[in-house]
């Protein structure tokens, strides 16, 4: 339970994942076999739980390592997504929340901004498929800021709002298509962001 990820490789052609994990103070070497870091919806530094059977890895001397049976995002993590993702149906169903509840859901500036750089640099050719989730992990590593699912969610309905992007998220998967615009926008003008103004 609740395991550090300090550090995912791409191992055999991407075929598999070596991982480095942290757990009460103590560091694993471990493998996870047939999946490549890519399918796995979680970035460095997440919190996991796992699932795994103990080994002798004798490349290079002998050391102990962990063959990973199953990985997820630990319990606490998976709870508040589902908190998040409720806050936001709420929102988008249009019922009131609590000056909290918006405060939890309302991406900040930098949030925002993470959210369109972050899309338009991992998008190819003006689209971008991706494990929500994992976008999640990436956005908030690579920003520095705690972007969490319903902000992230928010933030990309402002940008198809203002006419940037057009997205849809089916099963956790996100796709999004880009739009190349003349303008710059004015956040200030989306009325998503202004009803979740006005419950503060």
């Amino acid at each position: 339970k609740e395991a550090k990820i300090l550090s995912m490789i791409p191992i055999g052609n991407d075929r598999h994942t070596r991982l480095t994990l942290e757990c009460q103070g103590l560091t694993y070497d471990s493998v996870l076999f047939g999946v490549c870091s890519d399918d796995l919806p979680m970035v460095e530094d997440d919190i996991v739980d796992i699932i795994f059977t103990p080994d002798i890895n004798n490349f290079r001397g002998k050391s102990v390592q962990l063959i990973l049976k199953d990985i997820q995002r630990c319990e606490s993590d998976l709870r508040q997504d589902e908190r998040d993702d409720e806050l936001y149906d709420r929102f988008t169903r249009n019922e009131n929340l609590t000056s909290a509840e918006a405060a939890r859901i309302r991406p900040v500036r930098k949030e925002l901004v993470a959210v369109w750089r972050g899309v338009n640099r991992h998008a190819s050719e003006g689209m971008l498929k991706t494990d929500i989730t994992k976008l999640q992990g990436k956005l908030r590593q690579e920003s520095g800021t705690e972007l969490n699912r319903a902000k992230l969610l928010i933030a990309l309905d402002v940008f198809s709002e203002l006419g940037l992007f057009v997205h849809e998220v089916t099963d956790n998967i996100l796709i999004v298509y880009t739009r190349k615009v003349s303008r710059k926008a004015d956040i200030s003008t989306s009325m998503i962001l202004r009803r979740l103004k006005a419950f503060e």
